[in-house]
């Protein structure tokens, strides 16, 4: 994007916010003309969603007009509401409100194919081994295969919108929450194994696919064994509201929760499962994501800043500034080098923060 674009989106972001947004960001997309609500990057590609129903795909660094492949990804009718890259990057997933699942290919543009489920798509995960695809939908949740577009298996049980979930890091169960239960599930048989009762807002899985962290919209962080079912632990006096996001480091033995409470609490994860830091906030957090090293925590708030936090000490690296409204989306590349941003405002932003 040139200079002077960035420069009229920052004035535009000044002028709808009411106060000056300053310039941390090194680079401002300004495809979207309704709000950011979903992005996805693997490598330098980014991949961004909106209330406008278009998902657009743009390389981090590249001088070439903004749309890398195409103008834009067609094919939904809703809000985009969830992107995901697969791991080898090969293919990229798209779902919206109006219920569909798009498998696109990233370098081409072409459409792969076009899943269908009976509701509103929350989330997509892939399956950290393969193409395998996971959705999250009113009352289900949707498993495909992404290669041949074949439906696999639906897991049915919850009586409300499947908020979050995911497959295991080793590929061999699938967990899910919604706001009045937790579920472990066989992914070949659709078969419930464990249910738990309880409001589940976020959802994070230990490393070694063992333990599930949750959070609630009344403020409880749970630790439950997905081996067996069990609560392991309940935290009721730890957020004063609700828990908005939760994430657990790839290295060290923490994990991190966010609320709109304002506070980002690192948790001492393996071995006591208590809290060991609280980092305060001038407004309620929405979104964390783990640093590649896992070292430092980056949180996105309803102010629209962005904070970098070391999670050993609890120190407030750096905010960043940039975006006039909610952030509803963030993702780190994987070298560590940039942090990506949806927001509110329309734009999604980059930012260098120089981690690994």
């Amino acid at each position: 994007m040139a200079e002077e674009e960035i420069a009229m989106a920052r004035m535009s972001l000044d002028e709808d916010g009411g106060e000056d947004v300053d310039e941390d960001s090194m680079h401002v997309f300004v495809g979207h003309d309704e709000p950011v609500v979903s992005i996805a990057c693997y490598s330098a590609l980014v991949a961004t969603g909106g209330c406008d129903n278009r998902a657009f795909i743009w390389r981090i660094g590249d001088e070439a007009p903004p749309l890398l492949l195409q103008d834009f990804l067609p094919g939904h009718t809703d809000s985009v509401t969830a992107l995901a890259f697969s791991g080898d990057g090969l293919l990229l997933a798209s779902g919206g409100a109006d219920g569909v699942v798009n498998i696109w290919n990233p370098f081409s543009g072409d459409l792969r194919h076009r899943l269908e489920s009976p509701g509103e798509i929350e989330w997509i995960r892939w399956h950290p081994h393969g193409h395998v695809i996971l959705a999250g939908s009113d009352f289900s949740s949707w498993m495909w295969n992404a290669d041949s577009g074949v439906f696999m298996t639906m897991f049915v049980g919850h009586q409300g919108t499947v908020v979050c979930g995911s497959f295991t890091p080793d590929g061999k169960l699938v967990c899910t929450g919604s706001e009045e239960r937790f579920s472990v599930w066989d992914p070949k048989s659709g078969a419930c194994i464990h249910g738990v009762k309880q409001n589940v807002n976020c959802l994070a899985l230990s490393n070694d696919s063992k333990l599930a962290l949750t959070g609630s919209s009344c403020g409880l962080v749970r630790l439950i064994s997905i081996q067996n079912g069990k609560v392991l632990h309940v935290f009721n006096d730890v957020h004063d509201a609700s828990v908005e996001c939760a994430a657990i480091s790839p290295s060290l033995a923490l994990a991190a929760t966010g609320g709109q409470d304002q506070k980002l609490v690192i948790w001492d994860f393996y071995h006591s499962f208590s809290p060991r830091l609280t980092c305060e906030h001038t407004s309620g957090i929405y979104k964390l994501v783990w640093s590649c090293n896992g070292e430092q925590v980056f949180t996105g708030c309803e102010d629209g800043k962005l904070w970098q936090w070391d999670a050993r000490s609890g120190a407030c690296l750096r905010t960043y500034r940039g975006h006039g409204e909610s952030i509803q989306g963030m993702a780190v590349t994987s070298d560590g080098q940039f942090l990506v941003s949806a927001s509110d405002d329309e734009t999604a932003q980059v930012f260098f923060v120089g981690t690994s």
